[in-house]
């Protein structure tokens, strides 16, 4: 993936170090060299303090003088790699030349380029972007090294090696002919690596029937069945049942989405474009730009969250996921991690300021959903007269479709908030009502969702996830602050929630401003909403966004401990206070209620701290 001769460090299989032309690892002190420096590299954005090396290199216990034996195995890599490349002495940085590359960061954008490529169609980018990033991560990271640190990026790595296999095996479908020997040892690599997890026997069984051997393919299915029943005592999911009564009835396997599609363009396509003509869905999908339908990666160090991703796959049952918080509380990271997590296909969509239009909400939702159902050009079609016919014809046909082939999936609308059209809110409600038993439509929004909640909540069709259940708590915020490079004692960390609440956003503006500290626990007891970091945050990125009638509103009764209508319209001279903290609590700004009831509110510590700060603007009252 690297030109020969480049500067270049790799990290997986053999480590090796090119610089100025020169390959090798003589150059590098010891055992321990190695491990620094790939610490550095996969770090590189940021600086490393050197408490983090001494942890990597001695987790089990450091020996006697730890900071003079780290200072010595420093002044040697400096001398091999060059003054310039290893910067800072407290705290460092690797700096490493423009045209420099290390081989697990071009793997993980290989294996980015490759989803994007798939999810707009072009397999043969998405093939070989994939098979090159899982040739790389094939020969493991740092052989020979043990370790905290090295076992947990071994797991990242195996988790971006599967999602390379995947896209590999989808792409060999999608191209057919000569890919299909190598999306079967794809396949066959998902089966050894994850062997009670379905998608590798459902990708294996696809290839092996466009092939032609269907009797290998209902034999894998044959091998999963047994697996899930001894070691599970669990049957296959509904949609791989599905693909092998296809099987055993001799039909053909039609349910691969475009980032699984097994058949190649259908001939009449091909003439098409030979003719310079586009078909009318295609042209449509062309116009929604590939990010809008392409999940977020998940970048490396991410916290995970284990509890929350076990209740959103423990609630399958429920149609309807609602993630609603405010900002900076991880909704979006939290979807994506589940995505990682379930065996479901996901269909995703980043809501903007244009899903106010409902045909170009809908167009959006065909886009996300054709790869996943394999939708008829009709209906996009159908969205290109002047006035479409969304809940007569379009979304029906849509729904249809989708029962038809008895597929789950999950479907996710980010960002809900940013849609305030009526028309759009009722397209996303048809949807809510109607799609099949198994598919699940999730929304992440700042605010209340335009759905019927009590109607759903009463029926057990809705599942819920709100800033209580994302806030972060001990070994959570603990391991944010690490990922940021901050280490505090257990007592610092519970200090840190209490005053952030756990809101996931300040305790990582918080880590940016511990890393500037010499005394962080000092910092700790003092951390407020006047924070630098913070405060340009909750300015920036959430008040900017609010009315100014709303803007005062706040200024007015932040002194206030306890938030009722009756003492707010008495502190501000107005009416209406009780429905103006309704709607403060429907937008997630700040409010936190006291009792089910919802009669009285307080603010949120960091704002209350906040409100002598950049809050306050010229001409207002506090």
């Amino acid at each position: 993936m690297t030109r020969a001769g480049d500067p270049a460090i790799r990290l997986c299989g053999r480590f090796e170090v090119t610089l100025d032309g020169q390959r090798g690892t003589r150059s590098l002190p010891g055992r321990q060299g190695p491990l620094v420096l790939a610490y550095l590299a996969c770090n590189r954005s940021r600086a490393v303090t050197r408490d983090e090396l001494i942890d990597v290199l001695w987790p089990s216990g450091s020996p006697a003088n730890p900071e003079d034996v780290l200072g010595a195995l420093l002044s040697k890599l400096r001398r091999a790699l060059g003054s310039t490349a290893l910067r800072g002495r407290r705290e460092l940085m690797l700096v490493l030349p423009a045209d420099a590359s290390i081989d697990l960061e071009l793997a993980a954008q290989a294996v980015g380029q490759a989803e994007l490529a798939l999810g707009a169609g072009d397999a043969r980018l998405a093939f070989d972007q994939a098979q090159a990033a899982s040739e790389v991560l094939a020969g493991g990271f740092l052989p020979g090294h043990e370790g905290l640190w090295v076992q947990e990026k071994r797991r990242e790595l195996e988790e971006l090696r599967l999602g390379a296999l995947e896209c590999v095996a989808r792409a060999g479908l999608a191209l057919a002919g000569g890919q299909l020997a190598a999306a079967e040892v794809a396949a066959r690599g998902l089966i050894d690596a994850e062997p009670l997890r379905e998608r590798g026997y459902r990708l294996l069984m696809e290839v092996l029937a466009a092939r032609g051997d269907i009797a290998a393919a209902l034999q894998a299915y044959e091998q999963l069945r047994v697996r899930l029943r001894d070691e599970l005592g669990v049957t296959p999911a509904a949609a791989i049942r599905a693909l092998h009564a296809r099987l055993l009835g001799g039909g053909v396997v039609s349910d691969a989405s475009a980032d699984e599609r097994t058949e190649p363009p259908r001939p009449a396509k091909r003439e098409q474009r030979r003719n310079g003509a586009i078909p009318a869905g295609e042209l449509k999908r062309r116009q929604i730009v590939a990010s809008k339908l392409s999940p977020p990666l998940l970048r490396p160090g991410i916290v995970d969250r284990p509890l929350l991703i076990d209740g959103l796959l423990a609630a399958m049952h429920a149609p309807v996921v609602v993630v609603s918080a405010p900002a900076g509380y991880g909704k979006t990271t939290l979807l994506a991690l589940w995505r990682a997590r379930d065996e479901r296909p996901f269909a995703w969509i980043s809501l903007d300021v244009g899903d106010n239009d409902p045909v170009a909400l809908v167009a959006a939702v065909l886009g996300a959903l054709d790869p996943v159902v394999s939708l008829d050009e009709g209906l996009a079609q159908a969205l290109a007269v002047p006035e479409p016919p969304l809940e007569e014809v379009v979304l029906p046909s849509l729904v249809n479709a989708c029962a038809d082939v008895g597929r789950e999936f999950v479907l996710v609308l980010d960002d809900l908030h940013l849609v305030t059209d009526e028309r759009s809110h009722a397209a996303i409600g048809y949807l809510a009502d109607r799609l099949p038993a198994g598919c699940q439509l999730a929304l992440a929004t700042r605010t209340e969702p335009p759905l019927p909640l009590a109607s759903l909540r009463a029926h057990g069709r809705l599942a819920e996830f709100r800033a209580a259940e994302l806030s972060l708590r001990g070994a959570e915020a603990k391991a944010l602050l690490a990922a940021a490079g901050v280490r505090l004692t257990h007592d610092r960390v519970a200090r840190l929630v209490e005053r952030t609440e756990g809101w996931p956003a300040a305790m990582y503006l918080a880590a940016l401003s511990l890393r500037d500290r010499s005394r962080p626990e000092e910092f700790v007891d003092q951390f407020a909403g006047t924070s630098r970091h913070v405060a340009d945050f909750l300015a920036e990125d959430v008040l900017a966004h609010q009315p100014d009638d709303l803007i005062d509103f706040l200024l007015r009764t932040c002194v206030l401990d306890e938030l009722t209508g009756s003492l707010c319209d008495a502190l501000t001279g107005g009416t209406g206070a009780e429905a103006t903290l309704r709607e403060l609590e429907r937008i997630n700004l700040f409010v936190v209620p006291l009792g089910q009831e919802r009669l009285a509110y307080r603010y949120h510590h960091l704002f209350v701290s906040m409100k002598a700060g950049p809050l306050s603007s010229p001409g207002s009252e506090s």
